[in-house]
């Protein structure tokens, strides 16, 4: 009984989300509102602290027309996300920058994931691809909750989508660190 109702609640509100775009003053007084709920249904409100991001580049991969630097950082103490920053070559001044994030496969190994950001590079860019946690090289549990009975985790505040963004986040600020970025022209993308 409680479960139907919880659905029929969720299906009234994605109906109506759509339904009437937001005209721009209302979009503006509602942003800040907006965005917090966003954070809370992701388990990041209040965001957590940005601590020290503990970089470490485990090695460097120079091709003909681009250079692929292998790294880790800390998302939150103790927790490593990897990842494979892809740059030109020659790099002159602060390029624009992609975050490519992976969806649910093997991580930044699968081949579509080598293939885009390496063309970015190819194409004057600096493009960041990461793994999910439990995908590739970083260690977690996302299927916790079905896999392993951990239905707490979601009244603790824990969710993976939410640390997830976290994560990207984290990797946004990683970026613009940079000399070689352009915090100024950045995107994110992916799978």
């Amino acid at each position: 009984m409680i479960y139907e109702s919880v659905c029929r609640e969720a299906r009234a509100i994605s109906s109506a989300s759509l339904a009437r775009p937001l005209d721009p003053q209302t979009w503006a007084q509602t942003l800040a509102e907006r965005r917090r709920r966003w954070r809370e249904m992701l388990g990041l409100e209040p965001l957590p602290e940005r601590t020290p991001l503990e970089v470490t580049i485990t090695g460097v991969l120079e091709r003909s027309d681009y250079v692929v630097e292998k790294l880790h950082f800390q998302c939150v103490p103790q927790a490593y996300i990897a990842g494979n920053l892809y740059r030109p070559r020659k790099v002159k001044g602060r390029l624009p920058t992609v975050l490519y994030l992976c969806g649910h496969t093997k991580g930044k190994v699968a081949p579509g994931y080598q293939a885009f950001p390496r063309w970015f590079a190819q194409h004057g860019y600096v493009a960041l691809v990461l793994d999910t946690i439990e995908q590739g090289e970083c260690q977690g549990t996302h299927h916790g909750t079905y896999h392993l009975g951990r239905w707490d985790w979601m009244s603790r505040g824990y969710t993976p989508a939410g640390t997830e963004v976290w994560a990207a986040m984290r990797a946004l600020d990683y970026l613009e660190t940079r000399a070689d970025v352009d915090a100024e022209r950045m995107g994110v993308t992916g799978l």
